[in-house]
């Protein structure tokens, strides 16, 4: 088993499923990876019950903001069949982000170490931002049908800009700078802008050549902040 998660040396740096760090990427050290990712997260579970029940009460949170998002912009989908298969695509994406967090769970740390006792307003504003990546680019791409949603639309857009403000000033405020705040920051920021540039694109809004600058532009500079 893990040793004790709580009782680890400052600045060991946890390990995790996606570590762009690592040398190798084969299939059996990605096996091995996950499983440890895993073990560390379920002793993190155990160890930290404040912790987890904090990140539960953001998951609820999480799926009613999607919900609600579907809700409110099914009318650009068209048919009852793409309201079906956008609806799974949101569940999927609201799974995978919440089992990656989940597995990370352990990267809730100050910079010396000290495991967070939970999850933290910055950290849920980051999450709830990262999980409305597909609703944005919805918006884009349905544009032409979702006029009589032009307000609830544009609000939306304002939650993400302001969200990714003020996670960061409630970070630096409350002294809630954490491992997993900061590469999470990094990914929403890539994950919206990269998305919306692909809309954008999709939508013949925005040329191809400058799409690509886009994307490589927040891709690359996302990768050194976590790298960092």
């Amino acid at each position: 088993p893990p040793p004790p998660l709580l009782a680890r040396p400052p600045g060991e740096r946890p390990p995790g499923i996606i570590d762009l760090r690592a040398t190798g990427w084969s299939l059996p050290v990605l096996r091995a990876r996950m499983t440890d990712a895993l073990a560390r997260a379920r002793a993190t579970a155990l160890e930290a019950p404040d912790l987890r029940r904090s990140f539960g009460r953001w998951c609820l949170l999480s799926w009613l903001l999607l919900a609600g998002s579907a809700a409110a912009l099914g009318a650009g989908a068209g048919s009852a069949a793409r309201v079906a298969v956008a609806g799974g695509l949101l569940v999927a994406w609201g799974l995978f982000w919440q089992f990656i967090i989940f597995v990370h769970l352990g990267l809730i740390r100050l910079p010396d170490g000290a495991l967070r006792d939970r999850f933290g307003l910055p950290n849920g504003l980051t999450y709830l931002r990262i999980l409305l990546v597909p609703s944005a680019g919805w918006m884009i791409l349905a544009h032409e049908r979702l006029h009589d949603h032009a307000v609830l639309a544009t609000a939306l857009f304002f939650l993400l800009g302001f969200t990714d403000v003020l996670d960061g000033l409630i970070a630096r405020a409350t002294d809630w700078g954490t491992t997993l705040g900061r590469n999470l920051d990094h990914l929403g920021d890539v994950l919206i802008l990269s998305a919306v540039a692909i809309a954008e694109y999709l939508s013949g809004l925005l040329p191809g050549w400058l799409t690509a600058l886009v994307l490589v532009r927040y891709v690359t500079t996302g990768a050194g902040g976590i790298l960092a």
